[in-house]
């Protein structure tokens, strides 16, 4: 395989990556506009896509917990 043909097959993936990426930046506009969590709809969203939901919510559920133990502290 030479230079141009790996070129050649990259350019129609990356161009495409770009356009989903574009997409992806207005849905999220979109949601933003609509007063929704757009950080977190994205988030929610990759880990769905990567099968990691359960691993988010116990990152979350420990970070919920730590924030209810500094608030009884105070």
């Amino acid at each position: 395989m030479t230079n141009i043909e790996v070129i050649d097959k990259l350019v129609p993936i990356y161009t495409e990556i770009d356009l989903l990426t574009q997409d992806a930046k207005q849905i999220l506009a979109d949601a933003k506009e609509s007063s929704l969590d757009a950080p977190a709809l994205s988030k929610v969203a990759k880990a769905k896509v990567q099968q990691k939901l359960e691993d988010l919510k116990e990152k979350t559920d420990a970070l919920s917990d730590l924030i209810d133990s500094v608030q009884s502290q105070t």
